[in-house]
């Protein structure tokens, strides 16, 4: 408003200054006019002047004709009485000069008639210029007022337009600072409900911890005994079992309860707040907030809320400013999803300990009977869609020769060379091969495709359709390789072994990664690039993406997969640096641990995804029996903070809030915090080891 206001003043004055051009041109004009008359007048003044001359000249001229005349007629009569020659020669002179006279007055006549033309084309100029002017100097001026009086008309819309909205701006300032009061009064009561339901939990927590000690003493007290004395006494168990599941269903009251406890003080946080406020109204607060991060369940909280504090850790609104939009209020359908996970968590937790005890007391085991340790690369198991069962273990009833003849042909099957750790130089097979193989056979439009030379497994699936029909192709070769008596291996073992080694090929392919194929040529740059990972594997950034990535080739479903695509991003920009935190030694832990220090510039959302990397890290390189470098223990200490400054040039949603409003304008500028990048909500589950997506 005020920029159109200008403008106008702008134009009203360009208009006043063309005003004072055409003021000054007329003025111009008027004095052109003026000198016009004034040389009018003294023509005028010389023509009287000459036509007096003439006049006088007429007068003289009458006289001397007259004078002539009585001489002449003088002359005539003493003509004769000229004696000499002298005396008639100055007659004859006296005649000229009468002459001489009369042409000069008549050559007069001449000079003052053309005067007098000149002087009437004058006048005929000074006559039209006169009216040029005057309509001229009429229709400037009746133009400039008209636009005068034009902007003066726009310039008092302006004006009552400016002041119409600065009252609806009052208005709509004195409503925000409302709901900012209405907003601190709910903040007071939600806080008021998470602190009873965190005291509600403890007491929750303490009870699932006593359920579990006794389902232990009751585990081992069965272990200790004789199959025929815990077969006997699963019947003296029975009541004590009957027990946990009767305190199991008083959990379930007691949570339903805290449910309603929770749900009754939202609803008297909003009467307090609003009056008419319901969960709908405050969950529709957080379409506009900055951002635009509409319906965001976690925003406006506290970072250290024991209830979000594996929420992502939106910074708190800034000061009130014109146009920004009322902070989101957390309804109350979204603290009870978080209330309901973490309580089915503890129920099942419970619910385990209770089939434990059953289990033990009906089945006792033997020691044959204990299942084997579960070992490194068992999950490949569960990627097979067809319901085989492992063969690792396949190659007991052959030879360590025709073993190594197997592996070999798989080897050169694949184009690898020597060692399986070649396999992560394979490319990957085309998506549109795969997909063809993948469906299902009425979903086929015809024959499946060849398979692609040079053969390449699909490494996503162990034992699928695609690598189904290269154990066919590699049998075909097989067969025609093969030609001694001592080669004849039954088809089912060798195709067996070859399911086993193609089983190594990828465990070898998911724990390296790829490469090309001038790299692993060149031994000399291998070496170093084996050595460089060596190294970097026990860089925290590093395993951090290692960790990831794992767990993207290995997501159970899509949303599992897109959530880890999310993490790894967010890891990728916040860098090695800001992901690593502040750390030193154990001191007088036992073991190879380190103490974290907490990182206050950093938000709850990359605060829990390296609490989820690094519980998944921890729990499969940190696992007894693996080869290697064991990772140490990471163990993050509460009242500890690290004084390490803070990274430059990170988003907005990974620093936390009350870092951020607690720097003062210069040292937040210096930090060059950038646009926040698109968020995911999930929750941490199972001690950090699982995650939750938040629909």
């Amino acid at each position: 408003m005020g920029q159109t206001v200008n403008s106008l003043q702008d134009t009203v004055k360009q208009k006043d200054e063309s005003i004072k051009t055409l003021q000054e041109q007329l003025a111009t004009a008027s004095g052109s006019c003026t000198r016009l008359q004034e040389d009018l007048r003294q023509n005028e003044k010389q023509l009287m002047e000459e036509r007096t001359r003439t006049k006088t000249a007429e007068d003289t001229l009458t006289e001397q004709t007259t004078r002539l005349r009585m001489e002449e007629k003088v002359s005539a009569k003493h003509f004769s009485s000229f004696r000499t020659a002298e005396d008639r020669a100055r007659l004859l002179s006296e005649q000229l000069e009468r002459l001489k006279e009369q042409t000069n007055a008549n050559a007069d006549a001449v000079r003052v008639q053309q005067l007098e033309v000149s002087l009437r084309e004058k006048d005929a100029i000074i006559i039209k210029l006169r009216e040029q002017i005057s309509g001229s100097d009429v229709d400037n001026v009746m133009g400039q007022e008209q636009r005068i009086s034009d902007l003066e008309r726009d310039v008092e819309q302006l004006t009552r337009s400016n002041t119409e909205l600065r009252t609806s701006l009052t208005t709509v300032e004195n409503s925000l600072r409302d709901a900012l009061a209405s907003e601190d009064n709910l903040r007071k009561a939600v806080r008021d409900a998470k602190e009873d339901l965190t005291r509600q939990k403890e007491y929750l927590t303490t009870r699932m911890n006593d359920y579990r000690s006794q389902a232990d003493q009751l585990r081992q007290s069965l272990l200790a005994q004789s199959p025929r004395d815990a077969t006997m006494g699963c019947a003296v168990h029975d009541e004590e079992i009957k027990r946990l599941q009767d305190a199991l269903a008083v959990h379930r009251d007691e949570i339903q309860t805290l449910k309603d406890s929770l749900v009754a003080a939202s609803v008297t946080a909003a009467t307090a707040g609003n009056g008419s406020a319901t969960d709908d109204d405050l969950g529709s607060r957080g379409a506009a907030g900055p951002g635009g991060n509409a319906g965001n369940p976690f925003e406006g909280r506290r970072p250290n809320d024991p209830l979000t504090s594996s929420a992502p850790n939106n910074p708190p609104p800034p000061p009130f400013s014109a146009g920004f939009a009322v902070p989101f209020i957390p309804s109350t359908e979204n603290i009870l999803s978080l209330v309901d996970s973490r309580v089915r968590g503890m129920e099942e937790r419970l619910g385990q300990q209770i089939q434990t005890a059953l289990s033990v007391g009906s089945q006792p085991q033997s020691k044959r009977g204990k299942k084997r340790r579960p070992q490194a690369g068992d999950d490949l198991a569960d990627d097979e869609e067809d319901g085989h069962e492992d063969d690792r273990g396949v190659g007991d009833n052959l030879t360590p020769k025709q073993q190594t003849m197997i592996r070999n042909a798989t080897y050169s099957f694949f184009g690898i060379k020597k060692k399986a750790e070649e396999a992560f130089l394979l490319p990957y097979v085309p998506q549109a091969e795969l997909e063809a193989y993948r469906q299902e056979p009425e979903e086929r439009n015809g024959a499946l495709p060849e398979l692609s030379v040079p053969y390449r497994p699909d490494w996503t699936e162990r034992w699928g359709n695609y690598n189904k029909s290269l154990g066919v192709v590699f049998m075909q070769k097989w067969t025609e390789d093969a030609t001694t008596a001592s080669e004849k291996i039954p088809d089912d073992i060798v195709l067996g072994h070859f399911r086993t080694v193609l089983g190594n090929l990828i465990r070898n392919r998911r724990s390296k990664g790829a490469g090309t194929v001038e790299e692993v040529s060149n031994r000399e740059t291998r070496t170093k690039k084996n050595n460089r990972r060596g190294t970097r594997r026990h860089s925290l950034g590093e395993c951090r993406i290692w960790m990831i990535n794992y767990k993207i080739e290995t997501a159970r479903n899509e949303s599992e997969r897109v959530l880890f695509v999310y993490m790894k991003r967010a890891l990728e920009t916040a860098g090695p640096d800001s992901v690593s935190s502040d750390e030193t030694d154990g001191g007088d832990r036992t073991g190879n641990t380190y103490n974290v220090r907490h990182c206050r510039w950093k938000s709850t959302l990359l605060t829990d995804i390296e609490k989820f990397v690094d519980a998944n890290l921890y729990a499969k390189v940190g696992q007894q029996g693996t080869s290697g470098r064991k990772l140490r223990l990471r163990i993050r200490e509460k009242n500890s903070s690290s004084q390490r400054p803070a990274p430059v040039g990170l988003p907005s949603n990974f620093y936390s809030g009350d870092f951020i409003q607690g720097r003062d304008p210069i040292k937040r500028a210096e930090l060059k915090v950038k646009q926040p990048i698109e968020q995911i909500f999930f929750v941490l589950e199972n001690d950090g080891l699982d995650v939750r997506l938040l629909q």
